[in-house]
This record gives C-alpha cells, sequence and structure tokens, in this order.
C-alpha cells in the first residue's frame, strides 16, 4: 500500500512537473538572449535611496515582474558570494566561499555553459575584478573563491567570447599552481584586449578582454574625475553590441558590483550612485529588449549588504558592515518575463531561464567542459 502511494506521489510530481514545462514551452517562444544583471548587495532599501536621490522611479521600478528573493546557502545561513552567484548561475545552492561546485566540490552546470554549448555568444561584464566571486561563479568551478589565480586562467579556457571589469592585476600575475599567466593565455585563444574607455570603444570583435583596473574599478563618485574607466552602461552597450552579432543569440551577466563593496564600508554617500549606475546599465538592456524581440532580461542582486533603511528624514542608515539574509528585489523584463511571476528563490531564477532558452537543466549537479 505505502509502495502504491509513493509511486502516485512520484507520478503526481512528474505531471506537475511537465505541465509546468509544457506551459511555458507552449505559451512563451524560445528566448534568444538572456541577460542576467545583479546588483551585488543590492537590498530593496539601496534601490529606494537611488529613487529618493534621483526624485523619481529608475528603469527597474518599470519592470513587467516584480519579486522578491531568498538568498541563504544550502545550510541556510547568510550566504557570500560565491555561493549567491553560484545559486543564480546554476540553480542549485551551495556552501560559502564556493564557486560553480556543489559543498562535496563537484561542478554544477552552469547556464553560461549551456548558452555556449548551443552556440550563444557568452559575456561576463562587472565593475570589479573579473576574478571576483560573482562573476567567477559565472565562468569558473574552485573550491573557494580566493584562488583568483586560477579563475581567471579557467576564464579564459571557457570558451567564452567576452569578459569586461577589473583584475588585471589577477592577469598579468603568474599562477604558480598552473605554471603560467592568465594574459598569455588569452593572448594565445586570440583576445582582443582593452585597457581603457578608448581601447573599448575602438573594440570591433570577439573574442575581447577589456581590463580596466589594477584591481575594482574605481566608484562612480570618483570614476568620471580621476580615470579613464568606462562606466557600467559602457562596457554593458559595447557587449551587447558585440555580442548580438552571433546569430544563435548571446547570454550576459552584468554585476553592479560597487554597491557591496560600498556598503561593505557603510559609505552612505556612494549608495544612491551606484545603484543609480547600475540602473543605467539596465537602461542600456532594456532598451536592447525592446528593440530586439526574444531577449529577456532578469535584474535582481546575491544578497543585501549592509542592513541599509532609510530614516523619516530621507537619511541612510547601515546596521551591519556583513551581508543580511534580507530577501532581494527582482525585476524582469522582456519576452519570458511572466514565468518568474511566482520565482521566490534565488535558484528559481535560473531554472526558469534555462526552460525559456530552451537549454537542458541538469537534474543534478554535473561537470562542465572547463
Amino acid at each position: 500500500m505505502m509502495r502504491r502511494f509513493a509511486v502516485c506521489l512520484l507520478l503526481c510530481f512528474l505531471v506537475y512537473t511537465n505541465a509546468v514545462d509544457a506551459e511555458i514551452s507552449s505559451v512563451e517562444a524560445p528566448v534568444k538572449n538572456i541577460i542576467i544583471m545583479i546588483g551585488d548587495g543590492m537590498g530593496f532599501q539601496h534601490v529606494a535611496s537611488a529613487r529618493l536621490g534621483a526624485k523619481q522611479p529608475l528603469v527597474m521600478d518599470t519592470a513587467l515582474v516584480k519579486g522578491s528573493l531568498a538568498t541563504h546557502t544550502i545550510d541556510g545561513c547568510v550566504t557570500d558570494s560565491g555561493a549567491g552567484g553560484t545559486a543564480l548561475a546554476a540553480g542549485f545552492k551551495t556552501a560559502h566561499y564556493h564557486i560553480g561546485v556543489d559543498p562535496d566540490g563537484n561542478n554544477l552546470y552552469l547556464i553560461s555553459e549551456a548558452a555556449r554549448d548551443v552556440g550563444k555568444a557568452v559575456g561576463i561584464v562587472t565593475n570589479a575584478r573579473l576574478t571576483d566571486a560573482t562573476p567567477a561563479a559565472f565562468s569558473a568551478h574552485v573550491p573557494h573563491r580566493d584562488l583568483e589565480d586560477q579563475i581567471a586562467v579557467a576564464q579564459m579556457r571557457s570558451g567564452f567570447d567576452l569578459f569586461l571589469g577589473g583584475g588585471a592585476e589577477q592577469y598579468y600575475s603568474h599562477c604558480e599552481s598552473l605554471g603560467l599567466r592568465p594574459i598569455d593565455v588569452a593572448v594565445e585563444n586570440g583576445f582582443q584586449i582593452a585597457a581603457d574607455k578608448m581601447e573599448l570603444d575602438k573594440a570591433d570583435r570577439l573574442p575581447l578582454l577589456g581590463l580596466f583596473a589594477r584591481k575594482d574599478m574605481t566608484a562612480e563618485r570618483y570614476r568620471r574625475l580621476l580615470t579613464k574607466e568606462p562606466s557600467l552602461a559602457q562596457m554593458t552597450e559595447k557587449a551587447l553590441e558585440l555580442l548580438s552579432q552571433r546569430e544563435a543569440g548571446f547570454f550576459l551577466m552584468v554585476e553592479g558590483a560597487l554597491i557591496d563593496k560600498r556598503s561593505h564600508i557603510n559609505e552612505r554617500s556612494s549608495i544612491p550612485l551606484e545603484v543609480a549606475a547600475f540602473d543605467n546599465a539596465v537602461a542600456v538592456c532594456v532598451d536592447f529588449a525592446e528593440k530586439h524581440p526574444g531577449t529577456l532580461v532578469i535584474v535582481t542582486a546575491d544578497h543585501e549588504t549592509g542592513g541599509l533603511t532609510i530614516l523619516d528624514d530621507g537619511q541612510i542608515r547601515f546596521t551591519s558592515i556583513g551581508h543580511t539574509n534580507a530577501q532581494v528585489p527582482l525585476f524582469v523584463f522582456g519576452d519570458g518575463a511572466d514565468a518568474f511571476a511566482d520565482a521566490s528563490d534565488n535558484t528559481d531564477v535560473v531554472r526558469a531561464a534555462f526552460q525559456l532558452g530552451r537549454m537542458v537543466f541538469p537534474d543534478q549537479p554535473s561537470a562542465s567542459s572547463f
């Protein structure tokens, strides 16, 4: 009797799962271009601070679908960007500091890899180091986020087409464990290399590696006055220009990393500026989606940083210098947005994106070709 009951439960689950898949398949045309935008450390109050600073709604506020996501690790703890980024890239929760692997160290199949494997162009854009946890989670598999030299080599061997961000120090340093420099691997694989905004503007082909700062890129309040670095929106615009030339479409991850960096040091005046800079990049992607049917734009965060609150007088107050377990916002634009209406966990995001892109989501962790 119990065995029959268990079989019935399994059949009901399979019928439900197939019905959900069929609903997406029948209602939604395949999504050609998938863009995931991550405001690192960006909670609801971070977004509100930028809205107050702008004295008008943000582009994020115009999303077709809005929601909130839980971000905890596999053991229910407050996440770091390694585990949080991996959940958004692979659809599986993992342990602290893990990059693209499950708690036992097995490689997870990333949506960026799945896109590459079906012939799409793949790009990674950040204003942190390219080897920092979030961009690494979409482009490498290592047991700890601090293995940045190995991450850089993995990125150049990934078969991806575009990397734009900071982190020149990691790329030009010798990777002792592998006996080479990541920048040499980039040259061997034919990457065009840009070092500032002028060189980025001139870049006209893939693969492209942009290294615009020795470490993280410069905070928005100083960038235009003190550097020749491109903005996050400008990097995003170049990525779309080049990636969209691929007939099969593309996958693009864009990270506004400095929201998190400035929240960790409780720099109140920078938060509205960094969120606004991220929103400018969102505007670039939303404009692209409106002009190119078959494009999905997902905007969310890997976790909240700083326990930020806004007081009655509009002033920002931090309650922590670390991450919190607060839910983070979700904004979805473009084709397939309705599929995210019930999303409530960070793993839900990539699972829906896999389905909408007609890419096979693995039932369990599986090794990639890195």
